[in-house]
């Protein structure tokens, strides 16, 4: 999803989490309107309990990397304490 609507998504999806949920994306770049970047939208929105986690990688095109098995490799960055797993 585009990082646009990012908190909005967020929003509407927040009353059907689970007391377990964790909260992944991939998504990157800036909010909108106030330039916060996306961990803060979801904080702000889900609340510091609620474990979040961005994925990024080396390519703007993971899926394709995966499908066309050229070996790649992702971090990710838990929010907002950024404990890093590599994957």
């Amino acid at each position: 999803m585009p990082s646009q609507v990012f908190g909005s998504v967020l929003q509407k999806l927040k009353s059907h989490l689970r007391s377990d949920a964790r909260i992944v994306w991939a998504t990157k770049g800036l909010e909108a309107e106030k330039g916060r970047l996306l961990h803060q939208v979801a904080q702000k929105i889900v609340g510091k309990t609620v474990p979040l986690a961005v994925i990024s990688g080396p390519t703007f095109n993971l899926l394709k990397t995966v499908e066309d098995s050229v070996p790649w490799h992702f971090l990710m960055q838990r929010a907002p304490d950024l404990l890093q797993w590599h994957c």
